[in-house]
């Protein structure tokens, strides 16, 4: 990993907002300031429009995606599969890590709450007179999950996150667009997760996945 620089991070900017336009970079930010004109101007593209499920760059049809449903595990095959499109996209995965009380706490919550739920159902098949009842399926996997998720915790030294996985893709057409799109939901479909449009929130989706910095989704 490599620390960019002021220009190669513009240049970044610069490259997803002006596609087609690559070449032309020659940014100078002494000679910018001499002028009193706004490094925004020669980044940023001329006209920005916000739809409920997408936005329009310039001439370019541009949409913010989420990960809306994980799977219980996700490779990491998965994110190199959707980085592989020869489009122009940025793909972002913000990490929040939790702190280790609050974490214990919650998967022991999670715990307790799971075994209120078998008590019940054993409760209920008790007052059916139904006293050699096996526990279901489901709620044995539960049992088991919760307390390796715990013993994780407690004596494994793993860590609990949050992560937050966007990407904003872009196309010449809103038809190209909505076939991309598809595609991208096909990829995730086919490692059991669940890719999302963000609806009324594009600006912030916008906002989360370019290298900012800073988190709205």
């Amino acid at each position: 990993c490599i620390e960019l620089d002021t220009k190669e991070r513009l240049r970044m900017l610069h490259d997803f907002y002006r596609t087609g336009e690559e070449t032309s970079f020659n940014f100078e930010l002494s000679k910018t300031m001499r002028k009193g004109h706004n490094f925004k101007d020669y980044i940023c593209p001329d006209t920005v429009e916000f739809e409920n499920d997408y936005l329009k760059i310039g001439e370019r049809y541009a949409r913010v995606l989420f990960l809306k449903e994980y799977a219980s595990y996700i490779k990491d095959s998965m994110v190199t599969e959707l980085t592989e499109l020869n489009k122009n996209m940025m793909l972002s995965i913000d990490v929040i890590p939790i702190p280790m009380d609050e974490a214990v706490k919650e998967a022991e919550n999670r715990r307790l709450g799971i075994e209120t739920n078998i008590t019940n159902w054993q409760r209920k098949q008790n007052a059916n007179n139904n006293w050699s009842s096996i526990i279901p399926y489901d709620m044995e996997q539960q049992r088991n999950e919760s307390k390796e998720f715990l013993d994780d915790l407690t004596t494994r030294d793993q860590r609990m996150f949050v992560s937050v996985l966007t990407m904003v893709i872009t196309e010449d057409s809103k038809e190209k667009l909505d076939n991309l799109t598809d595609t991208i939901e096909q990829i995730a479909g086919k490692n059991l997760c669940q890719m999302g449009i963000l609806r009324y929130q594009q600006m912030d989706g916008l906002e989360t996945v370019l290298p900012f910095g800073v988190r709205k989704i």
